[in-house]
């Protein structure tokens, strides 16, 4: 399984959005998906319309949520403790009716809020360690992380073998990508390995303005070929939000957007080594 982390610092740039319509395009090309919500708010949760299991065998005595949150703390519940992999598949719930059947959810609530703050030696492995184990049932992992660099941030720098930067071309947004290169940087060093790699910087949200165009260019000149292809501006994203719905179910209004998505995915899946259903057939 390939994961892939989609991160910045800053929020409201459309990181949500994109990890979720993205994980939907690569389904729709065949894969099978998780997408992984590592943010308290839940954002991709809601937006996938993702309905977590219930657990009653707890000593609140009323039915609780399984969500991230739990599959961290079964992953290894304080410092010498004993490890269990795979914990995060065991939370997955299909997204919601409008999303691939082949695109699953590891939903996410206010709970995870307290997995940021564990502290012990290995806490930065856990996520790695839920998304490990043998029989994996899925191709591709995509991690939707938080806005911030806290705890959760480095576990899913430690899970994923590949990070993709979103950013809107506005000032306060691009703020955020340097101070999160260095985190991933950070990783890097201490994995040794060279993972996770930067697969790219996404522009979202691109206007035909001529500020975001003059702020493209920037982004040009300082990532170069990791610049990707830009998401345009389009008032039936938010539509989609507010249906809880990929994109690409809006039809003609937002195939456009949708195409990038799918293009971005095909992107994806080849850096996974998955072979698409075109590939396939």
């Amino acid at each position: 399984m390939f994961t892939l982390a989609i991160a910045n610092q800053k929020g409201g740039v459309a990181k949500t959005t994109s990890a979720a319509n993205l994980a939907d395009a690569a389904a729709e090309q065949g894969a099978r998906v998780l997408l992984v919500d590592l943010d308290p708010q839940g954002n991709a949760t809601s937006l996938t319309d993702a309905t977590p299991r219930l657990y009653e065998g707890n000593a609140f005595g009323k039915p609780q949520q399984l969500t991230v949150s739990d599959a961290l703390h079964a992953a290894q519940e304080r410092q010498g403790a004993g490890t269990q992999a795979g914990t995060v598949f065991h939370v997955a719930v299909p997204a919601g009716e409008h999303w691939s059947a082949r695109l699953q959810v590891a939903p996410a609530n206010q709970d995870l809020a307290a997995r940021n703050l564990d502290q012990f030696g290995g806490a930065d492995q856990r996520l790695a360690l839920g998304l490990s184990g043998d029989g994996v049932p899925y191709d591709l992992a995509v991690i939707d992380c938080g806005p911030a660099l806290g705890g959760l941030f480095v576990a899913a720098m430690h899970a994923a073998d590949a990070v993709l930067l979103v950013t809107e071309p506005a000032d306060n947004a691009l703020e955020g990508l340097p101070r999160t290169v260095e985190v991933l940087e950070a990783v890097r060093a201490q994995r040794g390995s060279g993972a996770p790699r930067l697969l790219g910087v996404l522009p979202t949200n691109v206007a035909r303005q001529t500020r975001p165009t003059q702020l493209l260019g920037f982004m040009r000149d300082t990532y170069g070929p990791q610049l990707l292809e830009p998401v345009p501006r389009r008032a039936v994203v938010r539509q989609a939000e507010g249906a809880h719905a990929p994109v690409r179910a809006f039809g003609g209004p937002g195939r456009d957007i949708a195409d990038v998505y799918s293009r971005l995915a095909t992107l994806v899946l080849e850096a996974a080594g998955v072979r698409t259903r075109a590939e396939v057939s």
